[in-house]
């Protein structure tokens, strides 16, 4: 029995020791792919440095730093040797916060901007996290702007039309001005519209933080003026509208083929009203053939079609043209009328109608036979006279040469 109780317990401390070596092994797995892990991250670890917005003076300029480094303390250096700009939130010697700022996105990003951008500030930057330093950033290889405001007419002058103005800038986010008139009367301060000016007649949008457009619309002869934009305290050129041409509104229908049965015939409505609904009438009661793309009621598709080639015109197409399609036709634009187009009056070779031209083609061909004879006979006649009834003149020779020749 004792030799059996330490058979057991031999068993038991070869399983424990077993269990032991086990667990070691894993330990030192753990630790190694650990070790091995750490190495990789310490290996991987960088810092960059990127240039954020356009360099433009007067302008706030940004660049980024960002590490995979962790928690660390952060170092912004500025010129060639190294000047520290920022040790974290630390703001170096020698300058100022009103000039440089830096801001903490995360643990791994930070931020520095330089306000109100000039030449001293074109050097070379560097930052470094947890002693790894980033690349340089040499503005001094990098293209710079001075800042600008334009303003330029988008659109042509065309009274009763809405017309459009825009105004750009690379000053960055800020409050925008539009003056009217010499003495630069405020039409609106950002979407503000000024108290002289009303609402339904001028309009300002905001397309992005760099450009706005704005619209004068029922464009009348008191809109002619001389029109200026600033943005930061940057002012735009004078925009002088009264130097420009002015068109008036008008909208016309052309024939663009000839008339030909049987063939497709093209009419081109074009406007310089800008963007607005389209009309084509047919007939002395002007019945809606098409409003925009949607063909009037009793009008086949088929028949006719339409297509926009841009917002200022339009053809029609008129598919196996006949005698029911010679019509007076117009269209209109924004309610304004073009000329009449009455094809009942155009002038065309080409488009006689089918009775009258098998009438034609009949009389030419009684004409192609009867005029020879009658030539001939004449011929006969006066040679009879010559020969004063010579043999081969009898009645019966002249019959019978007349007779002849119809057949």
């Amino acid at each position: 029995m004792a030799v059996h109780r330490s058979k057991q317990n031999i068993q038991a401390a070869g399983y424990v020791t077993l269990i032991l070596m086990c667990l070691n092994l894993a330990l030192f797995t753990v630790q190694t792919e650990s070790a091995d892990i750490s190495e990789l991250k310490h290996l991987n670890v960088s810092v960059n440095l990127t240039l954020m917005t356009d360099l433009v003076f007067t302008n706030t300029v940004s660049f980024r730093c960002t590490s995979n480094n962790g928690n660390g303390t952060w170092f912004v250096f500025k010129g060639p040797s190294r000047n520290v700009l920022f040790q974290d939130k630390a703001i170096g010697s020698g300058y100022k916060e009103s000039k440089f700022t830096m801001d903490y996105f995360s643990k791994d990003s930070i931020q520095i901007s330089i306000r109100k951008f000039d030449e001293n500030d074109i050097d070379v930057y560097m930052c470094s996290h947890k002693d790894k330093s980033s690349n340089q950033l040499n503005m001094g290889t990098i293209e710079y702007h001075q800042t600008s405001v334009n303003l330029t007419l988008m659109t042509d002058l065309v009274l009763e039309n809405t017309v459009k103005l825009r105004c750009e800038s690379n000053t960055g986010s800020g409050t925008w001005f539009i003056y009217k008139g010499l003495d630069h009367d405020v039409m609106f301060q950002d979407m503000a519209l000024g108290s002289t000016y009303n609402q339904s007649k001028y309009k300002m949008e905001q397309i992005s933080t760099e450009t706005i457009e704005i619209e004068i619309r029922s464009f009348e002869q008191n809109d002619i003026d001389v029109y200026m934009c600033s943005h930061k305290d940057k002012s735009s050129k004078n925009l002088d509208l009264r130097n420009m041409e002015v068109y008036e509104s008008s909208v016309n229908l052309t024939l663009m083929t000839d008339l030909v049965f049987n063939n497709t015939v093209t009419l081109r409505c074009s406007s310089n009203n800008g963007y607005g609904t389209w009309f084509m009438y047919k007939g002395t009661n002007h019945s809606v053939l098409f409003q925009d793309e949607t063909i009037g009621s009793g009008y086949n598709t088929s028949k006719y079609s339409v297509d926009h080639l841009s917002q200022k015109s339009l053809e029609m197409s008129i598919n196996q043209f006949d005698i029911n399609d010679i019509d007076e036709y117009m269209c209109s634009h924004k309610e304004k009328l073009s000329n009449l187009l009455d094809l009942r009056t155009t002038k065309n070779n080409t488009s006689e109608i089918p009775s009258e031209r098998h009438e034609t083609q009949t009389h030419v061909a009684v004409i192609a036979t009867v005029v020879p004879v009658i030539i001939i006979g004449i011929v006969v006649a006066v040679i009879c006279i010559i020969r004063k009834r010579a043999p081969g003149c009898r009645r019966e020779e002249f019959n019978r040469i007349l007779f002849t020749r119809r057949r």
